[in-house]
């Protein structure tokens, strides 16, 4: 009779069991051990999976879904090899189309004039709350430390965010005007302006009070067909938006980073010259790195990202720029 021993148990799961017999033999033992090993970590990446939303919806990125965009909005993929392994995400925008309606979505303000301006929100719940067919990152933030231990809690769900730069939803100012940072919104008039109005250009526009929505990013990287960054070796995933020379559409653009072979990521000079090549002639840098994301509605209507972040999962944030259908009461 052989007696067995049993490698363990992994979530009430019996994994393997190998006779005694056999681990006297060396190298059939070794063999054994590997194969029980690779079958608990594969079982517990599956659990893993199972129990994680996020897991499961990034892997949507690499399995050749096929997007359900709407008249006026174009999705392309954009694989490279040169300078480096790239993948780039453009959704281009018409402006014009009247059934189309651009979007500011945040997450809750636990605090009303208090200091908290968002609490962070997986992108998609954002998304889905407004019915969006699309939507992207914006702005970039700063956490503040939990009351009970002092320490930053890093990016969790729930966490309480000060927004850099303005970000506002119709009447509701969540985030104010501040140097620094160049901004993106829609006039009262229904035009799409782009510019540093937190600095030198705020004087040139007069209107701001009656922005419909406004989001912001870092500083311009493309202004009148011009790059303004220099360049330099600094990679990593990036989202921009770009406005093209007759103002009519938006450019979108998600560069996947940090991932070896697969994206690695561009510098803020090369972001500014893809802009330029898929047609804008401005362009801001919004929040980038593991925050970057491109959601996108799949052939069944269900949002999922375009792109591949480069954390686990997507990364939770206080704001995106969401793209829906107009609803019937509204007026372009």
């Amino acid at each position: 009779m052989h007696r067995t021993f049993c490698f363990g148990r992994l979530f009430g799961n019996r994994i393997d069991a190998v006779p005694t017999s056999v681990l006297r033999r060396p190298y059939h033992g070794i063999v054994h051990c590997m194969l029980a090993l690779s079958l608990c970590l594969l079982f517990l990446n599956l659990r893993l999976a199972a129990q994680n939303p996020a897991l499961q919806e990034n892997s949507a990125a690499t399995s050749g879904l096929v997007w359900n965009l709407p008249s006026g909005v174009a999705y392309r993929l954009d694989v490279r090899t040169a300078p480096r392994a790239l993948r780039i995400h453009v959704l281009e925008i018409d402006l014009q189309q009247a059934d189309l309606e651009l979007d500011v979505v945040a997450g809750n303000d636990p605090d009303g004039d208090g200091p908290v301006e968002a609490t962070l929100a997986p992108p998609l719940t954002l998304a889905r709350s407004v019915h969006a067919f699309a939507a992207i990152n914006t702005n970039a933030w700063s956490m503040f430390p939990d009351l009970e231990t002092g320490k930053d809690p890093g990016y969790i769900v729930g966490g309480s965010a000060d927004i850099k730069g303005w970000l506002k939803i119709s009447a509701d100012q969540r985030s104010p005007l501040e140097a620094g940072y160049w901004s993106l919104w829609m006039d009262g008039g229904g035009n799409v302006q782009l510019g540093d109005v937190g600095g030198v250009d705020r004087g040139q526009y007069q209107d701001l009070g009656h922005a419909r929505w406004a989001i912001s990013g870092f500083q311009g990287i493309l202004r009148d067909g011009k790059i303004l960054r220099g360049q330099d070796e600094i990679l990593h995933p990036r989202t921009a938006i770009g406005i093209t020379p007759d103002s009519k559409k938006l450019i979108w653009m998600v560069v996947d980073g940090r991932q070896p072979g697969i994206s690695e990521g561009v510098s803020e000079h090369e972001l500014a010259g893809l802009l330029q090549e898929f047609g804008a002639m401005e362009g801001i840098n919004l929040d980038g790195g593991g925050s970057s994301v491109l959601l996108l509605a799949d052939r069944d209507g269900r949002l999922r990202p375009a792109n591949r972040p480069s954390g686990i999962g997507m990364r939770p944030v206080p704001s995106i720029l969401a793209i829906r259908s107009r609803r019937t009461d509204e007026k372009p």
